[in-house]
């Protein structure tokens, strides 16, 4: 544990509906942090250096466009600004494992209400596949397929059972369901 430690810095956040065209939403927050370790007994030679894995510059945002109703697009950004995984400051090549790279990613999502009981949701994480690493490789480009039943659908009493099962899934079998549909026949017994 460091004995301690100074974080200056400033938060934003912002959230604004209808803007310039009706259905428009952006939200997002930035935050800059200086944080520096200034007594450590533990490991004097971290003094003065940046409090590991803590970003200078962090920001979320993001643009919902509700086309109508039923549809609406998303576009989102994070973004992280440099940090430190060692308490000296000596990982020096942030990307590759056991750094932390600098990073700006995209996100979109296409949202589609079917009906008052069904959501249909299409999206990509890291949509220009960058690399990037917190330690580890964070995911590559991700595709999302998200399928949401209301519980006033299916009734209150099979929603948790309807969930456990359709986690118990493959990946295969899971997508099946999720594109073709759920019929209470596909339900075990039990």
């Amino acid at each position: 544990n460091i004995d301690k430690i100074r974080t200056d810095g400033i938060e934003f956040a912002w959230n604004a509906e209808n803007v310039l065209l009706r259905g428009l939403d952006l939200s997002g927050g930035i935050t800059y942090a200086d944080a520096e370790i200034l007594k450590n007994g533990k490991y004097p030679a971290s003094v003065g250096h940046r409090v590991p894995r803590i970003p200078d510059w962090r920001l979320n945002a993001s643009a919902t466009w509700r086309q109508t109703e039923q549809l609406a697009w998303m576009l989102g950004l994070r973004h992280s600004g440099r940090q430190y995984n060692t308490l000296d400051g000596s990982d020096i090549n942030p990307d590759t494992y056991g750094g932390t790279s600098r990073y700006t990613l995209w996100d979109a999502r296409l949202n589609w209400k079917l009906d008052k009981h069904f959501r249909l949701a299409l999206g990509v994480d890291n949509l220009t596949d960058r690399r990037t690493f917190v330690y580890h490789p964070y995911p590559a480009r991700t595709w999302l397929l998200d399928r949401k039943i209301v519980p006033n659908r299916v009734g209150l009493g099979l929603v948790e059972g309807t969930r456990a099962f359709l986690e118990s899934l493959g990946d295969a079998e899971l997508a099946e369901f999720l594109v073709g549909g759920l019929a209470t026949s596909d339900l075990p017994r039990d």
